[in-house]
């Protein structure tokens, strides 16, 4: 469903703790959800439980003020549809009922936080229409 990318995060290896918060530019474009897809790198767990949580924020107000908006964990490659992608998909108006579409200015900023290290993993936020 990858629609209009917006924002690409390669990172390093993660450590286990707390990265981030990490801001995306103005969202461009009325879009009615948004994806995440993130690429594990060498070193993702394969088995084991869960590796990394994500939450997302949303500032309507140019990042004077940031609501939650949703938030996700990740667990090892086996437990994916396709252990070389793990999707995150949300519909805008659906968890946080707050309109059904972005405006050009919206911004988001997504925090990891890590419960066992991994590999280099590179995050890709999209628009979706």
């Amino acid at each position: 469903m990858a629609g209009t990318q917006i924002f690409v995060l390669p990172t390093a290896v993660l450590g286990v703790g707390q990265h981030g918060p990490f801001v995306s530019p103005v969202v461009g474009g009325l879009y009615t959800g948004y994806e995440f897809q993130i690429t594990p790198g060498v070193g993702w767990p394969t088995t084991g439980g869960q590796v990394m949580e994500l939450t997302v924020e949303v500032s309507h107000d140019g990042g004077v003020t940031w609501l939650f908006d949703a938030s996700t964990d990740f667990g090892p490659t086996a437990n994916w549809g396709n252990p070389s992608l793990g999707v995150f998909r949300v519909s805008i108006g659906s968890a946080q009922g707050q309109g059904l579409n972005t405006a050009l200015t919206d911004l988001y900023r997504f925090t990891l936080n890590v419960l066992q290290a991994c590999g280099a993993p590179v995050f890709v936020m999209y628009g979706s229409s």
